[in-house]
C-alpha cells in the first residue's frame, strides 16, 4: 500500500511531512532528548515557574495546572505566548496551544494558535522528553520564531535539570 504522503527528515531534529501532490508541507518541530533525572524532576522543571524561568526565554508569568486553565510566558501585562493548557497527565503529558502575541512577534499571524505537547517517559533513571510542536497551519513565521527557540531552550532546560537534584 503506498501511502499519500512521504515523510523527509531533515538533519537535526526537524520533520516536514510533503504532500505527494506537491502541497505545501506541513511544518512539524519535534526533538526527543535524554535528560539524566527522574520524571518527577523533569516534571516540575517545566511546570513550576521558578524552575522555568532560569532556563525559558521568556517568564512563565501564570500556568493553570487544569485542561481549559492558561499558560502565559512574559507577564500578565504583556504576554509574549499564550494559549490554553489542552491536555495534563502530572509527570507524564503536558500539552497546551500556543500563540505568540502580535505586538512583540512581527509577522506572525493573528488568531493562529499551534500546539505544543512533551511528553515524558521514564528510562531507567532518566527520562526521555519529547517535544513536539505541529499545528502551525500557514504561520511559517512562528515556525521560523520556535524552529530557533526550542534548541536554546531545551538546552537550558537540559543544563538545568542534570544539574538538580534527584528525589
Amino acid at each position: 500500500m503506498i501511502l499519500p504522503f512521504v515523510i523527509l527528515l531533515c538533519l537535526g531534529c526537524n520533520n516536514r511531512i510533503a504532500d505527494v501532490n506537491n502541497k505545501p508541507a506541513a511544518l512539524i518541530y519535534k526533538k526527543e532528548i535524554i535528560l539524566n533525572n527522574s520524571v518527577e524532576v523533569v516534571w516540575k522543571s517545566i511546570t513550576e515557574p521558578e524552575i522555568v524561568n532560569t532556563y525559558y526565554l521568556a517568564p512563565l508569568a501564570k500556568f493553570e495546572m487544569k485542561v481549559g486553565g492558561e499558560i502565559v510566558y512574559g507577564s500578565l501585562d504583556q504576554p509574549l505566548i499564550s494559549g490554553p493548557v489542552l491536555d495534563i497527565t502530572p509527570n507524564e503529558k503536558l500539552q497546551h496551544s500556543f500563540q505568540f502575541d502580535i505586538t512583540s512577534h512581527r509577522g506572525v499571524k493573528e488568531n493562529s494558535f499551534s500546539r505544543v505537547t512533551n511528553q515524558l517517559k521514564s528510562q531507567k533513571n532518566k527520562t526521555v522528553l519529547t517535544l513536539l510542536h505541529d499545528q502551525f497551519g500557514e504561520d511559517y513565521q512562528t515556525y521560523a520564531n520556535v524552529a530557533t527557540g526550542w534548541p536554546i531552550i531545551l538546552s537550558g532546560l537540559k543544563a538545568q535539570i542534570e544539574n538538580a537534584t534527584t528525589e
